[in-house]
């Protein structure tokens, strides 16, 4: 580990100790107070669109909520338990094995998030109506539920990262160390179908069509052995200003 590794991990772990703990609480909390309202705030930005199709369609979101919720509940439950851990080894100066639970919660909660994706393709029907689909909600929540579904693991690790770095600010101690993986995305309102239908411009006055331009610097700046731009179908065909979003994506990369 480099020197501005260690001096990193320093500057964190005499934060940690010296800092007052109602200071720490409050700097810990409020970046997952703010994400969790962002969440919120995007799904009731996906109602809002959605519910402009039909009230079967609209209805079909808070179904699909419940799937999101699935995969969200064992990203937290990986990133709460393995951040308890890296803390504790953290505190111990215990780098190497902070860095294995970090690893093993990653590996792990990709793989079960796997497992839970086949089981709800295997049986999407039966979910669906278990969440509370009637028959006239069933088509759009099956039609939205899958693409919930492809995204599980994406959404699992990325709340098993974010946990991971909320808990005691990692994102410090990489310093010059090797990023093996960066996971994300930028918002998606603005590649919408729905949205872009009903929005009377077709959403190319959005400036959320260029985030994604954020999120390449991130990828630039870290250079990690390899990363995953997810996003949805309305991607592909986005060109607000005559220029495919995705030909510029791939110019970058």
């Amino acid at each position: 580990m480099s020197s501005n590794s260690n001096e990193a991990a320093d500057a964190q772990y005499n934060k940690m100790i010296n800092t007052p703990v109602r200071n720490l609480i409050f700097t810990l909390s409020v970046p997952t107070v703010i994400s969790m309202l962002i969440t919120m705030i995007y799904n009731m930005a996906d109602t809002y669109f959605v519910s402009k199709i039909s009230v079967s369609a609209s209805g079909a979101t808070g179904i699909v909520f419940g799937l999101m919720a699935i995969f969200q509940a064992f990203g937290f439950m990986f990133g709460q338990g393995s951040g308890s851990n890296i803390a504790r080894r953290l505190g111990a100066k215990d780098l190497d094995g902070a860095n294995q639970f970090c690893s093993t919660a990653f590996v792990v909660s990709l793989l079960t998030s796997v497992v839970i994706s086949v089981i709800c393709v295997s049986f999407l029907d039966r979910l669906m109506r278990l969440l509370g689909s009637t028959d006239s909600i069933l088509p759009y929540a099956k039609a939205y539920g899958i693409y919930i579904i492809i995204a599980g693991p994406a959404m699992t690790v990325g709340c098993v990262l974010n946990n991971i770095l909320r808990y005691e600010g990692l994102a410090k101690l990489v310093g010059n160390q090797v990023v093996d993986a960066i996971v994300g995305g930028p918002p998606c309102q603005a590649y919408s179908l729905a949205g872009r239908i009903r929005d009377e411009h077709g959403m190319k006055e959005d400036y959320r069509n260029y985030l994604f331009e954020s999120y390449m610097r991130i990828v630039k700046y870290f250079k990690p052995k390899f990363f995953v731009f997810e996003n949805v179908v309305g991607l592909l065909s986005a060109a607000p200003d005559g220029y495919p979003i995705v030909d510029r994506i791939r110019k970058e990369f």
